[in-house]
């Protein structure tokens, strides 16, 4: 079976529903989501929470993260193997996407430095219940 559609989103997880809404949004009217388990939802289903910085709730909690400190820490762990370009834009715009998701009606608990935590460290963003 044949189907023009304007956009095919493989993957009806978090990121390709996500895709899927913020597509719809832009105006694009002929979208489709292919998912080849039985449900949707993939890894997202069992993930408690999702990565961020310098996100609202980071902002509601008095919480600055330093990006080019997360960055470098990051590409350490990674011993620069990784494409830096991506992760940098990664980090710079995971924020507006927590920022998005709440506007979709996702609530997060409150976020929580510990005595002594480094900011750049309180980057998990957990669902509330």
């Amino acid at each position: 079976m044949k189907k023009q559609v304007d956009l095919c989103v493989i993957g009806g997880a978090g990121a390709g529903l996500s895709c899927a809404v913020r597509a719809a949004e832009l105006g694009v009217k002929n979208i489709l989501v292919l998912e080849k388990m039985k449900n949707p939802g993939g890894c997202t289903r069992v993930a408690s929470g999702i990565f961020g910085m310098n996100s609202p709730a980071h902002e509601r909690a008095g919480i600055t993260v330093d990006e080019d400190k997360a960055f470098i820490k990051a590409m350490n762990v990674a011993h620069w193997n990784v494409n830096s370009r991506l992760v940098r834009n990664w980090y710079r715009k995971s924020g507006q996407i927590i920022g998005w998701l709440e506007e979709k009606g996702l609530k997060f608990m409150p976020l929580h430095a510990r005595p002594g935590q480094d900011p750049e460290d309180v980057t998990y963003h957990t669902t509330a219940m």
